[in-house]
């Protein structure tokens, strides 16, 4: 209801009579709904935990499934990872910038596949945060869909100083 307001003509400086200004009444439009986006990440069932030989090339450590929900597509530029170890039965799991986290030792580089498509990579593990950095990936979750992101790493053929059995490494998102 616009009775009561005082409109001027910005041409002419002069008041304008509500009765003049169309239309007159409340606007009725269409019904709008709003959608907010999504994104959802969790750990993929793949792959499991698997025994590998020292210098194997494209090792799955670790899988990523993104769901996109139903507003819009979701565009994925940087993805994170950090870094856990452990060895020989030792109890402690040395993860991130400790100092005993020797996951840059195991895992010379590490990259990310949609599939059989290479997304980001190789990159080395930071020797002082323990993280894998990807910057602008540009990879696409249309909306309403499920993709699965797998991690892969060329094993180092050396063990790391002072282990002499199985060593552990996992990469997870931040």
């Amino acid at each position: 209801d616009i009775s009561g307001w005082t409109f001027r003509d910005i041409g002419t400086d002069t008041a304008v009579v509500a009765a003049n200004i169309v239309p007159s009444g409340d606007i009725t439009g269409y019904t709008m709904t709003v959608r907010t986006s999504s994104l959802t990440v969790v750990n993929a069932t793949s792959p499991a935990s698997k025994n590998w030989m020292r210098g194997t090339t494209d090792v799955e450590v670790a899988g990523y499934t993104f769901t996109a929900g139903d507003a819009v597509d979701m565009l994925v530029q940087d993805v994170t990872l950090t870094s856990c170890y452990a060895a020989d039965g030792i109890t402690t799991v040395y993860c991130e910038d400790d100092t005993s986290n020797v996951a840059k030792d195991v895992a010379l580089s590490v990259s990310l596949y949609d599939g059989a498509t290479k997304l980001a990579g190789p990159k080395s593990i930071n020797s002082s945060t323990g993280a894998v950095e990807f910057t602008d990936i540009g990879w696409t979750v249309a909306k309403g869909t499920t993709k699965t992101m797998m991690v892969k790493a060329t094993l180092n053929s050396a063990l790391p100083a002072g282990v002499t059995g199985y060593v552990g490494i996992s990469l997870g998102i931040l």
